[in-house]
């Protein structure tokens, strides 16, 4: 078969034998055969594509446990402040505008409460009423509101990554918590998945690196050196591991990686201070870069969470043979070349089987030129300088075209929708056949 398209390819090539074959083959069925020829051997192929991420949810009144946790070094970094200062760019650091979002007035002033009561003795905080009042002046356009009996703010939103005082993304600790252990008053206000995770948000990942060590694993840090009698110096090495005791830890309590949905664990080829070592390290790989060339390798880092296991999509491909380039090969890519070269002639033709045909032809020429003069228009391409001939009858090549190509036609575009190794070749078919009026 591949020499028979061969030779046919060679054939068809020339615009004379391709009027011979029209005329004195049975071309209908031939060119039935070669569409037949144009998914040989094809395999089907499923394409999967990222699954689809959900919408954004909507805080509304009803909401009541998204507002980010800051860390105590955050929050004492605001104590610098005073109110309503303070206030304001704790909101700025929490919240966002959004004209369609609200939420009750009581939520807001509970999760301000809670963020700086620890240390309401030494900073006096707003009362409700200047507070209430104070979120309408850092926001625009967020106004205090009596939605359905209930007191809102609306125009504003918790953020769902807090952000410094600088506009610059805080960083989320996302390590599994046990609800029992998270205060109710958290789990209600705050933003940790109903205490399932610990969510509070630190400046940087060194600061949340350090926080998982110390709260969560409970691995105590090294007592301060004394020297002959002298002040405690801090440790020598630069390393932060280093500052960690993990020979002291607690051997009865179990250690692994919870941050998120990280499956890892000690090793039992290691004993505990060791395995405890290289946990700390592998947490670092959690964790934003902070190295020299961060910014520029950021920029290809994802959140493992966000990750997505591709899902199959609606569409088949029926991918056929392709060279190591990929592009069209074998008994597909040499059917698709001799129904082009078909095409190709069959536009070319005159040839009529009576007078009133040629004649229909001879109009089509001086209506729409196809020789090789320069004054010409290109194959394809309108003559704007024509004479319109609204009641010529159809040309000989456009109705022999119709007939041969017709009966294919459903095939042509199938193959070239489903099969993307031969779409182009497909494409040029079609092309021929369309501008010789089929």
């Amino acid at each position: 078969r591949s020499a028979c398209l061969d030779f046919l390819f060679q054939y068809t090539s020339i615009a004379d034998n391709v009027e011979t074959l029209a005329l004195d083959a049975d071309v209908q069925n031939l060119v039935k055969q070669l569409s037949d020829l144009l998914l040989y051997n094809a395999k089907k192929e499923v394409p999967k594509m990222p699954k689809p991420r959900p919408s954004e949810p909507h805080y509304d009144s009803e909401s009541s446990a998204h507002v980010p946790r800051l860390c105590q070094d955050v929050i004492e970094s605001l104590l610098q402040f005073a109110e309503p200062d303070r206030s304001s760019r704790w909101l700025r650091m929490c919240f966002e505008i959004d004209p369609d979002s609200e939420m009750t007035q009581i939520h807001l002033w509970q999760s301000y409460q809670a963020t700086f009561l620890k240390y309401s003795q030494t900073h006096a905080n707003l009362i409700a009423g200047e507070f209430i009042k104070n979120v309408s002046n850092t926001f625009t356009g967020a106004s205090a509101q009596v939605a359905n009996s209930k007191y809102v703010i609306k125009g504003i939103r918790p953020r769902k990554i807090a952000h410094d005082v600088d506009g610059k993304e805080l960083v989320k600790c996302c390590w599994r918590t046990n609800p029992t252990d998270v205060p109710q008053e958290h789990i209600t206000i705050f933003a940790n998945e109903s205490g399932k995770e610990c969510g509070e948000f630190f400046s940087n990942g060194p600061k949340v690196w350090e926080h998982i060590l110390s709260s969560h694993l409970q691995v105590p840090k090294k007592a301060p050196i004394t020297a002959n009698g002298d002040a405690p110096q801090p440790p020598q090495s630069t390393s932060k591991v280093a500052a960690f005791d993990f020979a002291a830890a607690d051997s009865s309590l179990s250690y692994s990686c919870k941050w998120s949905s990280c499956p890892r664990q000690i090793s039992g080829d290691h004993n505990l201070p060791v395995g405890l070592a290289l946990l700390a390290r592998h947490i670092n790989t959690h964790l934003p870069d902070s190295g020299p060339l961060a910014e520029q390798r950021r920029q290809n880092q994802h959140n493992s969470k966000e990750v997505e296991d591709p899902v199959p999509s609606n569409r088949v491909w029926h991918r056929t043979m392709a060279d190591e380039r990929n592009d069209a090969a074998g008994l597909p890519l040499g059917s698709a070349l001799v129904l082009r070269n078909i095409a190709r002639g069959v536009r070319k033709m005159a040839h009529s089987a009576n007078g009133a045909a040629a004649t229909a032809a001879a109009v089509e020429e001086k209506a729409h030129p196809t020789g090789e003069d320069e004054q010409h228009p290109r194959d394809g391409e309108d003559d704007e300088t024509a004479v319109a001939m609204p009641e010529s009858p159809v040309p000989a090549s456009a109705e022999l075209m119709k007939k041969i190509f017709d009966p294919i036609r459903e095939k042509l575009f199938f193959a070239m929708a489903h099969n993307p190794t031969l779409k182009d070749h497909l494409t040029a078919v079609l092309c021929a056949i369309s501008n010789g009026g089929g």
